[in-house]
């Protein structure tokens, strides 16, 4: 559900930003654009998050390739001999540098809940629960789709793209 707001894309007051850096974690096959925390306006939510007892994010990102897709990219590359392994992920890292990262901050900041589960490490077969809460805001990036079309042709692949979005507070 919408929170706070900020200008609508579009509307005259949107403007583009393009990421501070990128880093593309050829391990993880994980793909992160560090952006500029000034590319948001958090007056609109941050009384209400403090309130809640949110912290605000310390560092702004926008994760285009996660841990989910990136392992997924990692089983994909294993079934390869090493040295197509390897021309993949240069052309992967190609794709990412000749990528036009930029984005518009979305109109709406949004409170929302995720449960995630890990092995419990004291009770073998077991997993513990834990719900993680944050305000995110939606991004519009145009390149999003192209990535991961050209992306999956890479790879022949069928990898979906997540909603572009910052965590602003956790």
């Amino acid at each position: 559900m919408p929170i706070g707001q900020a200008p609508q894309p579009g509307h005259k007051d949107a403007k583009s930003f393009s990421p501070d850096s990128k880093s593309f974690n050829v391990k993880n096959n994980t793909l992160l654009l560090h952006v500029d925390k000034g590319s948001f306006d958090l007056s609109g939510i941050r009384e209400t998050a403090q309130q809640k007892g949110f912290d605000e994010k310390e560092k702004f990102h926008i994760t285009i390739l996660g841990f989910k897709n990136g392992g997924e990219i990692k089983k994909i590359l294993k079934k390869l001999p090493p040295e197509e392994q390897q021309r993949k992920l240069v052309e992967i890292q190609a794709l990412v540098d000749s990528t036009d990262w930029g984005f518009v901050p979305e109109e709406d900041i949004y409170h929302i809940s995720k449960e995630y589960k890990t092995p419990d490490p004291k009770n073998k077969g077991a997993e513990i629960s834990e719900t993680r809460e944050s305000y995110i805001q939606k991004v519009q990036m145009q390149a999003m789709q192209d990535f991961y079309k050209k992306l999956n042709g890479i790879l022949g692949s069928n990898l979906e793209p997540p909603p572009p979005h910052v965590t602003l507070y956790t």
